[in-house]
């Protein structure tokens, strides 16, 4: 069979959205038996061309073929029949302005008692050896429960389908698999699925139909099945169908490569556990509904590549573990909402490209490990929300490209775990900021934090501590060169106040925290270790000094705030801040607070960042 053409007219209405409307140069086609299981379909016949077809049912008792150029055959079930068509023979009548004429094929049980059992439309005409392209244009079909297998085009197999626009099944299929059952028919624009009572799989269904427009369904029995990549690369699709979902488990592609896609129906998506890369290059896809996915474990690459994408309204996702390149390249989506992702354990590249990402919200994730390139490239970001994570081990490229990074929220943070973003530029995360990090977000359990060096650069030296003032200001002499150093600076090493603790007593009565001439002034910052006897105190917690005595004070768990209460006499290790305010040209440096450990000549670290707020919570820090 030869190719032939016609132009289908397509009507935009006011949603924008393309309608399939039928040929009017078609001819009339009647609907399928409405008591048995019957085939009838307009074919093709070409002026310019060898027209063949062949068909090939199976049913009990044969079937029989109505060729609609007066030949009628009876045939065995399951045999296939090859048929010669000769267009002077065809109504003239029937001719369209494309130069073709028009034949309706029947195909019915020869017993009508009967019905088919398998329909295919695979079967190549004897005189073909090669892929060849059928004058299918428009198809009616019924069929029951006994039909078990159904298959009308698929990639690559004996024939092609390339003129069919029009599919409408009705009646009941009763097989288990409909998976690649249109798969690339390029030219179907609607089809009518009819009731299916126990189909399993539904995988590549109308993959790459690329002119599909709409697609009806039927009831949909209670069987489990999966629907990966039911409806990928259906280019034209504008609208998805609203169908049964509710018993389908993995959605893997449903939609992928979808370009036109632009509404999502709110599916019932109660029993998907994957649904990775659902959407993805669904590039006119820009909003996405309140869909719940209560048992779902995967959305990796879920909306990757949604370029059009601006809001999302997605809910249920606590059963997620793995969000990686969830929203990666959506580069017009600004913020997102709220996710729950408590049980996600892998978020790398999760927002990679976001170029226009501005704003996340806090996340919920005691159990993350996977973090690296999540935020790559995320060149407008300004703002990221609370993140867990305690159990991530050296991301790499987690903030690459965050130039624009301002806010960072409580992170909790890591072992080992390295600030060193890579390709970032300063201005990044202020100062303040980082001190926030510190101070909110490091986890219970001290480790080792390195510091990239465009957070205020060490700056270190053998420096001679000779002279302390038990009393209130600390003095660090023979300071050979103080061109680094700067007001304000956080002083750390053996002997400061944060780095080195020193013996003091707990009070229960008042909770006084008994330290003789410490010299502290109200609002240090201070926290213990090795605490004896005395309950209530939390290890490794910033605590603030409160109406200070010379030879003892009282502790708020906020800065001005109200006193804290312990329980028991007892004693402990207190660390202390220390901070530079002021200094003699190469010659001596004042600090805030008192040295109270004595040594000779000590390595100390200034630095602009405050990390001592980390190293006295037991943490590490090195860069």
């Amino acid at each position: 069979m030869g190719s032939g053409s016609f132009n289908l007219p397509i009507q935009t209405g006011s949603s924008s959205a393309p309608e399939y409307i039928r040929n009017p140069e078609w001819i009339s086609l009647p609907d399928a038996h409405s008591t048995f299981s019957e085939w009838i379909g307009i074919y093709a016949i070409f002026n310019n061309t060898s027209n063949l077809a062949s068909v090939q049912f199976s049913v009990t008792g044969g079937y029989t073929v109505d060729w609609g150029d007066g030949v009628v055959e009876n045939v065995a079930t399951n045999t296939k029949r090859d048929h010669a068509y000769t267009f002077s023979s065809i109504s003239a009548l029937t001719e369209t302005s494309d130069g073709y004429r028009q034949v309706i094929i029947r195909v019915y049980p020869q017993n009508t008692a009967n019905h088919f059992t398998a329909v295919s439309m695979q079967a190549r005409h004897s005189s073909h050896a090669f892929l060849y392209n059928t004058g299918w244009l428009d198809i009616n079909l019924r069929t029951t429960s006994a039909c078990t297998t159904f298959v009308f085009h698929q990639l690559s197999n004996a024939v092609t389908h390339g003129l069919c626009k029009r599919f409408n099944w009705v009646g009941t299929f009763g097989g288990t698999s409909l998976s690649r059952a249109f798969n690339a028919a390029r030219s179907l624009q609607y089809v009518h699925m009819p009731n299916i009572t126990s189909c399993n799989t539904y995988a590549n269904c109308f993959d790459s139909c690329i002119d599909l427009l709409k697609v009806e369904f039927g009831t949909i029995g209670s069987t489990s099945c999966v629907m990966t990549s039911m409806f990928s690369s259906c280019t034209s699709m504008y609208e998805a169908p609203l169908f049964d979902t509710s018993k389908s488990t993995n959605i893997t592609s449903m939609f992928n490569s979808c370009y036109s896609l632009q509404i999502i129906p709110v599916f019932d998506f109660s029993l998907v556990t994957t649904a990775t890369g659902f959407v993805q290059f669904c590039y006119s896809l820009k909003t996405f509904p309140a869909i719940n996915f209560p048992v779902c474990t995967t959305f990796a690459s879920f909306f990757s590549n949604c370029s059009s994408l601006e809001n999302i309204e997605l809910i249920g996702t606590g059963a997620g573990s793995n969000f990686s390149s969830m929203f990666s390249s959506c580069t017009s989506l600004i913020t997102i909402p709220e996710i729950n992702t408590v049980s996600a354990t892998n978020m790398a590249n999760m927002f990679e490209n976001c170029y226009s990402l501005e704003y996340t919200p806090n996340f919920n994730t005691p159990s993350l490990t996977g973090v690296n390139s999540m935020f790559n490239q995320c060149l407008s970001i300004r703002k990221i929300g609370t993140i867990n994570l305690i159990n991530v081990v050296a991301p790499i490229s987690f903030l690459s490209g965050c130039n624009g990074l301002r806010e960072f929220g409580g992170i909790n943070m890591i072992s080992n775990y390295v600030l060193g973003f890579s390709g970032v530029v300063s201005p990044m995360i202020n100062i303040t900021e980082m001190e926030k990090i510190f101070l909110e977000g490091l986890g219970s359990t001290p480790s080792t934090i390195g510091i990239a060096t465009s957070y205020a650069a060490n700056v270190s030296s053998n420096f001679n501590k000779t002279s302390c003032s038990v009393a209130g200001i600390g003095t660090i002499a023979a300071v050979p060169n103080t061109s680094s150093l700067s007001i304000g600076m956080c002083i750390t090493g053996t002997t400061t106040g944060p780095t080195t603790g020193v013996a003091i007593s707990l009070l229960n009565s008042g909770s006084q925290i008994v330290f003789n001439n410490h010299g502290l002034p109200s609002g240090t910052m201070v926290s213990f270790s090795g605490i004896v006897t005395t309950t209530g105190l939390t290890a490794n917690k910033i605590y603030y000094v409160i109406n200070p005595l010379t030879n003892s004070f009282q502790i708020s768990e906020t800065l001005g705030g109200s006193q804290f209460s312990f329980s028991n006499d007892g004693s402990a290790q207190i660390k202390y801040m220390q901070k530079v305010v002021s200094f003699v040209t190469n010659t001596s440096v004042t600090t805030d607070t008192p040295f109270h450990n004595t040594g000779g000549a000590l390595t100390l670290s200034f630095r602009t960042l405050n990390q001592g707020i980390a190293i006295m919570k037991g943490w590490t820090i090195t860069g």
